[in-house]
């Protein structure tokens, strides 16, 4: 079976990362990856390094981003298309060049700052820090379900998975219901593993 790693940061992702680009690339030469997605937090900084390093080992370069969502949580967004890449770009501004940067950071986007941006973009539920996750872990899974249901109206069934992680102990039952939640909703479901 061949595996493509969705949500892997790079040093890029700062203080919350360590391989370099570089070092990426030749993890997944080694591991005759055929395409990997790069998405560092709330930036694309590596995008050109990312995208150019893939070329020579005929890699496919896939950019995403991990972006803060309000309340502490974050998602996954994957660039489709080239207005999914503009669209990405445009949230991750919103995020760094606001006037009070820390705060917007903090703060993060909405689902009302992602409705205008969300052409062209595959998302991710974001895994153990993704607000189902959290929902979850708070023993609420109608408000999983309910969030779940607010991402398929924003991105529609076809670009909406929801992520898969057995990280910690006790995962493995929250994986269970994140499928069975998946399978009520006929959502797609993906295995990921952050990557850091």
């Amino acid at each position: 079976m061949r595996v493509i790693p969705l949500h892997l940061h790079s040093h890029w992702s700062l203080l919350d990362s360590v391989p370099s680009i570089p070092e990426i690339i030749a993890f997944a030469q080694a591991a005759d990856l055929p395409a990997l997605a790069l998405t560092d937090t709330n930036a694309l900084y590596g995008a050109m390094e990312f995208i150019a390093a893939c070329r020579q080992p005929g890699i496919a370069p896939l950019l995403g981003a991990e972006l803060n969502l309000a309340g502490g949580h974050s998602i996954i967004l994957l660039a489709q298309t080239l207005q999914g890449y503009g669209n990405l770009c445009r949230l991750i501004t919103r995020l760094q060049a606001a006037p009070d940067r820390a705060a917007a950071l903090t703060r993060g986007l909405t689902l009302s700052d992602l409705a205008p941006n969300r052409d062209g973009l595959i998302a991710l539920s974001g895994g153990q820090f993704g607000p189902i996750d959290a929902r979850l872990q708070q023993g609420d899974p109608t408000q999983a379900e309910s969030f779940a249901n607010e991402l398929v109206n924003l991105f529609g069934k076809d670009r909406f998975c929801i992520e898969l992680q057995i990280i910690e102990s006790g995962d493995a039952e929250k994986a269970r219901m994140l499928q069975a939640l998946a399978d009520r909703l006929h959502l797609r479901t993906v295995a990921t593993h952050e990557i850091h």
